[in-house]
């Protein structure tokens, strides 16, 4: 008789990923692609200094939590061993993470004898998230097979150089600065000053640099002559 069973391993990594952390952007403005922007704006900045971050980068995704904090998947099994609810475990664990590889068990968790509803947590986001998984698949993320020790989230990585706003990025520098509108699509457009600044709108290529209009220039508080990192706001669309 054989049967495969799945379960759950603690894993501990002290060194390795570099992560990027979750972001908050006001609901008055989730329009016009700005929460696109400030999640893929980042990958400019990574692309401007490579060596500066790992090799591999993670987002740790938000799990199944509703609105009164309840986690099914921290009840079934973190709740057991903490004996706290999952708000103040989840902000404990962003002051001091000891306490984590203390109470947590170290042996397999099988997960069939989980209840249901925490099995069916596993690996999954709560609705809200969802937009910003979407958008990180778009760039080349993918499930790690990994999930967060307490919601049960998904941990999504890529490879930093094949992340698709580091990979199809360009660096050139601003040749002219217009009043006029530039027909384009919409490109984000980074700083390679000391000082990183990013910035979206219209841009235009020509062999000897780049076209920006003048209410992206101050946003960037760059002149001509300054090079910029710039990559498309969305994936091209496949032929």
């Amino acid at each position: 008789v054989r049967k495969e069973i799945k379960f759950l391993k603690l894993v501990t990594d002290h060194n390795g990923p570099c992560e990027i952390g979750s972001l908050f952007l006001a609901p008055e403005y989730r329009k016009e692609g700005n929460g696109r922007f400030l999640s893929l704006a980042r990958f400019l900045f990574i692309a401007e200094r490579p060596r500066r971050f790992d090799p591999t980068i993670i987002a740790e995704m938000r799990g199944q939590v509703d609105e009164q904090g309840k986690s099914p998947f921290w009840d079934a099994i973190g709740r057991q061993f903490f004996d706290t609810d999952f708000p103040n475990a989840d902000y404990l664990s962003m002051v001091n993470k000891k306490f984590i590889a203390d109470l947590m068990p170290t042996h397999p968790i099988y997960i069939p004898l989980l209840p249901k509803e925490a099995q069916e947590a596993i690996g999954q986001v709560q609705e809200q998230t969802k937009p910003a998984v979407k958008i990180l698949e778009e760039e080349g993320f993918k499930f790690s097979g990994m999930v967060d020790i307490f919601d049960a989230g998904p941990i999504n990585s890529a490879k930093r150089d094949q992340v698709r706003t580091v990979r199809e990025s360009a660096k050139a520098p601003i040749i002219e600065i217009t009043n006029d509108a530039i027909a384009s699509d919409i490109y984000m457009v980074g700083t390679a000053k000391p000082e990183f600044r990013a910035a979206k709108g219209n841009l235009a290529i020509t062999d000897k640099g780049v076209r920006i209009n003048s209410a992206t220039a101050l946003a960037l508080n760059a002149r001509v002559g300054d090079q910029v990192r710039f990559a498309t706001l969305r994936p091209k669309k496949k032929e």
